[in-house]
């Protein structure tokens, strides 16, 4: 059951959409034929880059922190219930708007969903411990409250990642589940024991396709010129970038720079209507 708000369908022409604009800085492929792929895998959805991506999140998270602070201070609010219920309802607002934003406005990893999503996830967690601890706190912090506190974190944090699939929101979850151990009031052998199964449970769950990635690796890297039936191993692509990098900026700075004549690249696959169409190259 796929829980994502992004259909499997729009992630694969995300990837896609990506590795031809690799192929297409490595020379592989034509302008005509990135074209043609930009037609054939339109994901539908609204993207920025990495650098509004976290301006974006900046600014919303600031923008949420302050209205919320301004509602509290306006209200006068002081306490502890009040404090709670105000902050669950605020996490459940910037939720949905979250949600609304995505499917409304087809953002993907826009900065403002995100920002959105996490502070919805923060208040959330925060409104129901200050909540709980209200009723049945005793005066002072136990390990109680520490492992709630972490429970909390770690189911909506990782609800949050199957929902809006952000990477970082499973690392949270993973970190907050991996701190309950150290809170059960077991000796020191056994909080290691339990921590250590947690990490294994995660690992294997993964260990398979690490395993196999490898063995492919060195079966690639032992056939002629490291490469077997026309698959290698070797990056041969040039990674995105996302600024000036300093070669650039050396050549910038060297007069003689600016005499060399730089010559097209040969375009591989040259002749496809989809980049691998041309045959006279010999694939």
């Amino acid at each position: 059951m796929n829980l994502s708000l992004y259909s499997p369908r729009q992630e694969e022409n995300i990837y896609i959409r990506k590795q031809t604009r690799t192929w297409k800085r490595s020379g592989l492929i034509t302008d005509d034929q990135l074209t043609a792929m930009d037609n054939l895998t339109s994901p539908d959805v609204r993207q920025t880059n990495i650098f509004f991506r976290v301006i974006f999140f900046i600014f919303t998270y600031h923008c949420v922190a302050a209205m919320v602070g301004l509602f509290a201070w306006i209200t006068k609010i002081n306490s502890r219930m009040a404090i709670s219920a105000t902050l669950i309802i605020a996490g459940v607002i910037f939720y949905f708007l979250a949600e609304h934003l995505i499917t409304k406005y087809r953002f993907y990893r826009h900065g403002i969903e995100e920002a959105l999503a996490v502070f919805s996830m923060l208040l959330f967690c925060a409104g129901l411990f200050i909540g709980a601890t209200n009723i049945f706190s005793v005066g002072q912090w136990t390990h109680q409250q520490t492992i709630f506190l972490c429970l909390l974190f770690a189911v909506t944090a990782c609800w949050i990642y199957l929902r809006f699939c952000f990477l970082y929101a499973a690392l949270i979850s993973i970190i907050a589940t991996c701190i309950i151990p150290f809170h059960l009031s077991l000796p020191p052998a056994g909080e290691r024991v339990l921590l250590l199964i947690v990490l294994c449970l995660i690992f294997f769950l993964n260990v398979i396709l690490v395993v196999l990635s490898i063995i492919i690796n060195r079966w690639l890297n032992t056939g002629e010129n490291k490469a077997r039936d026309g698959f290698t191993a070797e990056n041969i692509l040039k990674p995105e970038s996302h600024g000036i990098g300093l070669a650039d900026v050396a050549a910038a700075l060297t007069p003689m720079a600016t005499n060399i004549e730089v010559q097209q690249q040969d375009k591989f696959f040259d002749g496809g209507t989809s980049g691998g169409g041309g045959t006279s190259r010999g694939f």
